[in-house]
């Protein structure tokens, strides 16, 4: 459960409430679970991302931290919502059950984060039940860990958007006053 997992294996559709489909694998259905994820989220947050100026310079200045950060925020968030929670409720529940009880818990953790509220623990609720599903059924957390960390790229990337204009905004404001 805490590997990488077996990609090749078939996605079960079903389990997502859809139809079932012959011949997808993890490694088609994790690409697209991953670019799905980063792109919603991406229009969650694309008001926070728009203010940047000159991106390659934000990028050069904040890149490398912004993807350590998430890379290991994300591996700790699934070692626990999806590794350790799996790995012990299996035992005990059906896959459904086990599903909900790591998207309810993953949810919960979200309350009081950063970014909170209705939509947030709602959105990481459905989140953390996909990415149950995706941990069930690969039997490891590589494409849970990726389509978390992208997504958590895109968070992060929004939250210091949201800083430096607020940042850029107050320094105008400053150079803007009376002078003495």
């Amino acid at each position: 459960m805490f590997g990488i997992g077996a990609l090749a294996s078939p996605v079960q559709m079903e389990a997502f409430g859809l139809p079932h489909v012959d011949g997808v694998s993890w490694v088609q259905g994790g690409c697209l679970l991953t670019l799905g994820f980063g792109l919603a989220t991406l229009a969650l947050v694309f008001g926070s991302l728009r203010n940047i100026q000159n991106w390659p310079a934000f990028f050069g200045k904040f890149g490398f931290w912004v993807i350590a950060i998430s890379a290991v925020n994300a591996l700790s968030e699934e070692l626990i919502y999806r590794g350790a929670i799996i790995a012990v409720a299996r035992e005990l529940w059906e896959p459904s059950q086990v599903a909900l009880l790591s998207a309810v818990l993953f949810a919960l953790a979200h309350v009081c984060g950063q970014a909170s509220g209705f939509a947030v623990v709602t959105g990481s609720a459905v989140v953390g039940w996909c990415l149950a599903i995706v941990t069930m059924q690969t039997h490891g957390l590589f494409w849970a860990w990726c389509a978390h960390c992208v997504q958590d790229v895109v968070i992060f990337l929004s939250f210091l958007g949201a800083m430096t204009d607020a940042m850029h905004h107050h320094d105008a404001a400053q150079s803007s006053g009376p002078v003495a």
